[in-house]
């Protein structure tokens, strides 16, 4: 993996973006056959992870972090967070049931 990527990946909680992969060098027509091979995993669209961070992420439980750090790296500003039942999840706190 590029290093430029794998720095993408340390800033952003371990996902990176269409934009990122580019930057690093990986044509856009590279994308679809490193997610369909399992390399990569699609979080969303315009986001993805390795399929190692994955994996490890969905043994552990811990998907919806993933998927967090996907809608943040989406909205490409800084001045977003996460909050109410995404952040109590974040931070292990007991949720009630719904």
């Amino acid at each position: 993996m590029e290093p430029s990527l794998r720095n993408a990946m340390t800033r952003f909680g371990g996902v990176f973006a269409t934009a990122d992969a580019l930057a690093a060098g990986v044509g856009k027509k590279e994308i679809g056959p490193l997610v369909r091979s399992g390399a990569w995993h699609r979080i969303r669209y315009g986001v993805y992870t390795t399929g190692e961070v994955w994996r490890s992420h969905e043994r552990e439980g811990r998907i919806h972090r993933l998927e967090c750090a996907a809608v943040l790296r989406r909205l490409e500003r800084d001045s977003v967070v996460v909050s109410h039942g995404s952040a109590a999840r974040l931070h292990e706190l007991v949720l009630p049931a719904p």
